[in-house]
């Protein structure tokens, strides 16, 4: 996969805009310990751990992701 051939760490902490990094748990493709390194590099970030072993987010359960982005989406900044 392309995306995981990119190596964006330097510029994370310049990131000055709401983040929000969901990621599930369980997921065999990206490991939770790599969503939380990303996260912790972010500035104000909201990281949302999910139970699941889905990596594609309308697999599984999409009802939580989407209830995560629309809190996150509806939040006054």
């Amino acid at each position: 996969m392309m995306n995981m051939e990119v190596d964006i760490i330097n510029v994370l902490s310049a990131i000055r805009v709401p983040v929000l990094v969901l990621h599930r748990t369980g997921d065999p493709i990206c490991k939770v310990e790599e969503g939380r390194y990303v996260a912790e590099r972010i500035p104000g970030v909201r990281s949302v751990e999910l139970p699941g072993e889905d990596h594609i987010p309308w697999v599984g359960d999409s009802d939580s992701i989407l209830r995560e982005i629309e809190t996150f989406a509806t939040q006054t900044w």
